[in-house]
């Protein structure tokens, strides 16, 4: 995992063993014979949020930070500026995977959701977008902001 996201993992899961844990960088690969995945860092989700790019295939396995249902935007370490920096920097390898992976909901979508997400993050910002109060039962603060085919939970 990136390194960003240690302390988080150590706080969550206090009784495993973090002494052992690899940190992985942007640039860096992930070699499984016929797969070589690229680490692409993508703040914003949280502070360590990761894309793994196999530019041969064209694919990109985008975790939560790339997909159709609501992405959780609220909280520590939840970021939007850094999220949709980290969309712009997508777009700039848009040509690079035709398909997205993502944790969440649909299980592929199209590469260009990460134009969408770009476009959406932006108006939720611009505060252009009217957010929907109280759909979590764990947190009656944050509202559900959808636009432009996107959607994300925020407070």
């Amino acid at each position: 995992m990136h390194p960003a996201e240690f302390d988080y993992y150590k706080n969550k899961h206090e009784n495993r063993d973090t002494v052992s844990m690899e940190p992985i960088w942007e640039g860096d690969i992930i070699n499984l014979g016929s797969y070589r995945f690229e680490v692409i860092l993508l703040p914003g989700h949280t502070p360590g949020s990761i894309a793994l790019l196999e530019r041969e295939k064209h694919f990109l396995i985008g975790g939560d930070s790339i997909q159709t249902g609501k992405i959780y935007m609220f909280g520590n370490g939840r970021n939007f500026e850094a999220f949709r920096a980290s969309m712009k920097k997508l777009q700039g390898m848009l040509k690079d995977f035709d398909t997205v992976y993502a944790s969440h909901d649909a299980l592929s979508v199209p590469a260009d959701t990460v134009n969408q997400l770009y476009i959406g993050a932006g108006r939720v910002m611009e505060k252009k977008v009217i957010g929907k109060p109280g759909e979590l039962s764990f947190d009656k603060n944050v509202k559900s902001y959808e636009t432009d085919g996107v959607a994300f939970y925020a407070y």
